[in-house]
């Protein structure tokens, strides 16, 4: 196929160790009916055969480009594909995902036609391991119908500090190229790295329309074993979160969000921990170390003590901790979410 001189969007694939899903995911694009399109795959220093798949798909299709990077995470691959687009619109489709065959068309012309900043849709989990319910809508954001701007615009960002994961997910939207110049800040973690990157966008956006349509499909991965790097990197989204809540001067409600979904972030490591069959013994050494860290008392003014996961942070109750969040691991769930992590 001939590249066209100016494609209408420019389409970010980062890959790495991909090669499990990503012919599914190329295949999906490049038979997107909307052809007027380039495909930037970013190799981000993938040690199976992601760069061989690509440069297979690459001989066939002309549209295909790829980078080929030592391993810098998700964030700067991303920004590494934007960096070398040539369309006005940007997407992201990650290399484990596929999407709808009009999905791209979908999206282009919701964005071109609204001449809004950001068009966001909905999506569909791929729940590939439950073949008896292989894929599931993903919680619906409200439909705008028309752009929204101003003081609703602002109001519809505070989902990102309340985690309405429509939302914070780079996919399931289109961007113009232009967003791009705000979205400047370093992301040195892994954990909501797509949302605080989403944030930095929406926030630079005058106008965001939200559409009735779900093309996408989401693979969701497994939870991380390094439990060390987990903890640290829901520090640095704390401190990275409230940085921009003190940048762009939003009032307290940020900040108790913030804290809020960092307990909430903390109380997920204790679950994973507990399904991953930790030792209590184990466990209750780690939080222990973890609840001296002056991170707890910088969000212990936002906490509730009605609130039982919060009170049990605030009070720094780490068997109360460990059994609460027993109790919401009963043995189905967790023989289920077990098998789901280990896949």
């Amino acid at each position: 196929m001939t590249q066209q001189a100016s494609p209408k969007v420019s389409i970010i694939v980062p890959c790495y160790n991909a090669e499990k899903h990503l012919s599914e995911c190329l295949d999906s694009i490049l038979k997107q009916s909307l052809h007027d399109l380039e495909v930037i795959a970013v190799n981000d220093g993938s040690t199976d055969r992601t760069l061989d798949i690509l440069h297979r798909y690459a001989a066939q299709d002309v549209r295909l480009r790829i980078i080929d990077q030592s391993n810098q995470g998700a964030p700067q691959a991303r920004a590494n594909g934007v960096k070398s687009a040539s369309a006005d619109y940007i997407v992201f489709v990650d290399s484990d995902d596929y999407i709808a065959q009009d999905y791209v068309a979908t999206l282009y012309h919701a964005i071109d036609s609204s001449k809004a900043d950001i068009v966001a849709c909905n999506g569909n989990y791929d729940i590939h391991r439950w073949p008896w319910r292989p894929t599931k809508a993903v919680k619906p954001i409200h439909i705008t119908g028309t752009p929204i701007k101003g003081d609703e615009l602002k109001n519809f960002i505070t989902n990102f500090f309340g985690r309405h994961f429509s939302i914070i997910v780079v996919w399931g939207h289109i961007y113009h190229k232009s967003l791009f110049k705000s979205a400047t800040r370093h992301i040195p973690f892994l954990v909501e790295e797509d949302a605080m990157f989403n944030a930095q966008l929406y926030h630079a956006a005058t106008s965001v329309l939200v559409i009735d349509y779900q093309g996408y499909y989401y693979r969701p991965g497994g939870f991380t074993s390094d439990h060390t790097r987990y903890l640290k990197d829901i520090h640095a989204l704390f401190a990275f979160k409230k940085a921009l809540i003190d940048e762009w001067g939003l009032d307290e409600n940020y900040a108790k969000t913030n804290a809020k979904h960092f307990v909430n972030l903390l109380h997920i490591h204790v679950q994973h921990s507990l399904m991953r069959e930790w030792s209590t013994k184990s466990l209750c050494q780690s939080l222990e170390q973890e609840l001296k860290e002056l991170i707890y008392d910088d969000i212990a003014t936002w906490l509730s003590a009605d609130i039982e996961p919060e009170r049990l942070v605030l009070a720094r109750d780490v068997d109360g901790i460990i059994a609460y969040n027993r109790r919401l691991t009963p043995p189905r769930y967790k023989v289920l979410l077990h098998r789901w992590l280990k896949a």
